[in-house]
C-alpha cells in the first residue's frame, strides 16, 4: 500500500481511484480535499467526488 505521506493530492485534482492490491482504476474522481485535510480528518468524510465508475455507461 502507498504511504499516504508520499501522496500529493490537492483539492480539485483529477484522480484515478484504485483498490488495495489492484492497480487498475475502478473509478475516476475529483479530490474534494487535499491529502493533508484527508489525514487531519482521520480519512473520514467525502474525499472525492466520483465522476465515472467501472462499467458505467461512459467507461
Amino acid at each position: 500500500m502507498t504511504d499516504p505521506s508520499q501522496v500529493h493530492v490537492q483539492k480539485g485534482d483529477l484522480c484515478a481511484i484504485v483498490l488495495v492490491g489492484n492497480r487498475a482504476p475502478v473509478a475516476i474522481g475529483v479530490a474534494a480535499m487535499s491529502i493533508l485535510e484527508m489525514l487531519t480528518s482521520g480519512l473520514k468524510g467525502r474525499g472525492f467526488s466520483v465522476l465515472h465508475i467501472y462499467k458505467d455507461h461512459l467507461w
